[in-house]
């Protein structure tokens, strides 16, 4: 369908199926409030500019909205209980992984595109996969339980230069294999690759470390991101604007 712009569910739909709305090129916004199951690919090559998936959300599939080129943000706070392990060994192929990816690494960038992940979710594994619009990822939770963040959710996904994480007594994120492959590679020349922090906990973060893989190995370490809690980072942006 080449014409849909926009949908809005009545009550009593819950689910959408597989491929439903796949290749709908001129569809902009939908309205998930009442949905609770996302199937596979159910958004895929579609027109989406922005998308929320809430907390009611207690099952979604893979490629949901893979290859949505046009996206610019993208709330994702889907309960854990409906997303699947975040390691690599689950051969489900309908278990959710890829949800936002790029089908090719060489995409070109067209848009810019922040992903916030919820404080009742984690990220799903290879969710920005060759996504090469993606320039900012925000995780909202900041309390003491620990977010989980899924193999190589950021694979390839080369402009991403801003990474910010909201947890002040643990990290959110237990690692697990977070690869550091081509992350911000394509990031131009002169622009700084931030991981913000909240104010005080550096070393927190770079003490929380328990693998090769942990997240300020990965982005300081491996990608050459620069590490600033929030406050500072604020600054910056507001010298910016200004």
């Amino acid at each position: 369908n080449t014409t849909l712009k926009s949908i809005k569910f009545p009550s009593n739909v819950t689910e959408i199926v597989e491929s439903a709305f796949i290749y709908c090129s001129a569809l902009e916004a939908v309205n998930l409030d009442k949905i609770t199951t996302l199937g596979k690919q159910a958004f895929r090559y579609s027109g989406l500019k922005s998308v929320r998936v809430d907390k009611q959300v207690t099952s979604i599939s893979t490629h949901v909205f893979a290859d949505c080129y046009d996206l610019e943000s993208a709330y994702f706070n889907a309960t854990d209980s409906g997303l699947a392990d975040v390691g690599s060994n689950d051969k489900n192929p309908d278990n959710n992984y890829n949800i936002f990816m790029f089908a090719s690494s060489g995409m070109e960038h067209t848009t810019d595109f922040t992903l916030t992940i919820g404080p009742d979710s984690w990220l799903p594994r290879y969710c920005l996969q060759n996504n090469s619009n993606a320039v900012k990822v925000i995780f909202e939770y900041s309390g003491t339980k620990d977010r989980k963040y899924g193999n190589n959710a950021l694979v390839r996904a080369n402009y991403i230069h801003t990474i910010i994480c909201k947890g002040t007594t643990v990290p959110g994120l237990p690692y697990a294999n977070i690869d550091a492959t081509k992350i911000g590679t394509s990031v131009p020349e002169g622009v700084t690759k931030y991981f913000v922090v909240p104010d005080g906990c550096s070393d927190l973060y770079i003490n929380h470390n328990t693998t090769n893989y942990g997240l300020y190995t990965t982005l300081v370490g491996k990608a050459g991101f620069t590490l600033i809690e929030q406050s500072a980072y604020d600054a910056l942006q507001a010298g910016d604007q200004n």
